[in-house]
């Protein structure tokens, strides 16, 4: 009778115990046939030392990938790779992991030192073709937040008979490096089923990042975050340039240094703001500048607008000369903080070192000003092609000042556009003095405690640039060009419609009356 118990017993002991995985090296790719699959078949598996097996997938256009990996691995020799089709490794050592392999193949290799880790990964081949297009412009900014089930596809610029190439700028918010790039997958084409080229982050580090034709697609299977902004541009163009990610909040500071590069190409920074239209260079010091060092060359820096139909035509121009000259002025740092009216634009140092600061955001001290206090207003249409044209702007001092301002450039399209400043003091028996300004305005000046710029443009193409300068009503100044309210000049007659042109006429009748 005890005899027959023993059997039972074996029975359900054996029923505790696995049975050996079968680890045997598949020698067949394995294709779409296979849909889904596992190695080893039945789980998590331990592995025996000196294992060495490569897994080769065949993986037709329009589809992808996706594997997912799972280590238990005590020795650093004991690893995961898959080689992806244009031959770069990837090794997994987390405990979870997620890959996706574009076409055309790709291949799992496990390899083993030890007997102590254990390895499994299954496949699944998705089928993307049905993926929804997204076309974006060219020269655009996008947040690498990629739509899932979606891709982005960028057509090229053509000028010529041949397209241009296409390339990219990445930038995170952080400012540091995003590991994220690499879950954005680059295909040379117009959309999935085009050639894989790498992941973002491969395509960035290559010598050329370009692509050959007309297209370019981008698309995210794993729908994880980035805090990443992508530029898609010009390659011939951009190149060279760095790209920059500003916010509200988040002052940006940094050291930039520059030597005159082959062909005489000067390094270009791009600004893009992700929150804000209005950014604010707060500091800018030139740095190392002796004659020893760069003889009687300048260093000068420009901001100008992104995309300028004239990229040589620099909206602001800062220079720091050895040399004095009539024709040049240094960059004096009382004409900061300066306002830039765009989320998008350049900047370009010619040689030297220096360091700069620049606020996104609203900023109320830009309008604060004093004696000594210089700067140049501008339209939002001057920094951006579509931004708006109207603008105002109310600057004001804590005592009272002369405020002195010259049209730079001006351009209306429709009728009833102006550009109006009125110069006043609250609380004073004078009244306040305004002006409406041409472009053939030249210097005009008034004492007040407040400057108040009004431009009432319409039209994306209208705009104006107004060079300013407040000086103290103590000093002396020269009676050449002074004008109240009233332009003497025969070229440009204006009024300034205000009660002090009739009080400067009749101050003017009791000075001759004195003199005969």
């Amino acid at each position: 009778m005890h005899l027959s118990v023993i059997p039972l017993i074996n029975t359900i002991l054996s029923s505790f115990v696995n049975e050996p995985a079968d680890l045997t090296c598949p020698k067949v790719p394995i294709s779409v046939d296979t849909l889904t699959g596992s190695f080893p078949s039945g789980g998590l598996a331990q592995f025996p030392a000196n294992y060495d097996c490569g897994i080769d997938f065949k993986i037709p256009t329009g589809k992808v990938l996706k594997f997912k990996v799972r280590t238990e691995a005590d020795e650093p020799c004991d690893k995961v790779v898959i080689r992806d089709s244009i031959g770069a490794l990837n090794e997994f050592t987390s405990p979870s992991s997620v890959f996706y392999a574009a076409a055309e193949k790709a291949t799992v290799w496990v390899k083993t030192e030890s007997s102590s880790s254990s390895f499994h990964f299954t496949w699944e081949y998705i089928d993307v073709s049905g993926f929804t297009e997204i076309e974006k412009s060219f020269e655009t900014f996008i947040p690498l937040n990629l739509t899932a089930n979606h891709y982005y596809r960028f057509k090229s610029q053509t000028y010529t008979v041949y397209p241009q190439p296409i390339t990219f700028l990445a930038a995170s918010l952080s400012g540091g490096v995003d590991s994220s790039l690499k879950n954005i997958f680059v295909y040379d084409g117009e959309n999935l089923d085009s050639k894989f080229v790498g992941n973002l982050e491969q395509f960035l580090k290559n010598k050329t990042p370009k692509i050959t034709g007309r297209y370019l697609t981008l698309v995210n299977f794993y729908r994880l975050p980035s805090d990443s902004y992508l530029f898609v541009t010009d390659y011939s163009q951009y190149r060279n340039y760095d790209f920059v990610i500003l916010s509200k909040d988040k002052p940006y500071r940094i050291k930039k240094t520059s030597t005159i590069k082959e062909h005489g190409v000067s390094p270009v920074t791009v600004f893009y703001c992700i929150d804000s239209n209005e950014t604010y260079l707060t500091d800018l010091k030139f740095m190392n500048m002796t004659r020893e060092n760069f003889r009687d060359y300048d260093q000068s820096v420009s901001f100008r607008l992104f995309s300028d139909e004239n990229p040589y035509y620099n909206k602001l121009y800062y220079r720091n000369y050895i040399t004095r000259s009539y024709y040049s002025q240094r960059f004096d740092p009382k004409s900061l903080p300066q306002q830039i009216s765009s989320n998008a634009f350049t900047m370009e140092l010619n040689q030297g070192e220096i360091e700069f600061e620049l606020k996104s955001g609203p900023m109320e001290d830009y309008t604060k000003v004093m004696p000594g206090r210089k700067g140049k207003i501008c339209s939002p249409s001057i920094w951006h092609q579509n931004g708006a044209a109207s603008y105002f702007a109310n600057f004001t001092a804590t005592e009272t000042v002369k405020f002195v301002f010259t049209v730079e450039n001006m351009k209306t399209i429709k009728p009833g556009e102006a550009l109006l400043v009125e110069v006043g003091q609250p609380h004073s028996y004078s009244d306040p003095k305004f002006f409406k300004l041409t472009s053939q305005s030249y210097r005009k000046e008034a004492i007040g405690t407040y400057m108040a710029v009004t431009f009432t443009g319409t039209s994306e193409k209208s705009s104006f640039t107004l060079n300013y300068n407040v000086e103290s009503t103590h000093s002396s100044t020269s009676p050449h060009n002074r004008e109240w309210g009233y332009s003497t000049s025969p070229h440009n007659r204006e009024w300034g419609m205000n009660s002090s042109v009739s009080a400067g006429f009749s101050v003017l009748v009791l000075i001759v009356a004195l003199i005969f």
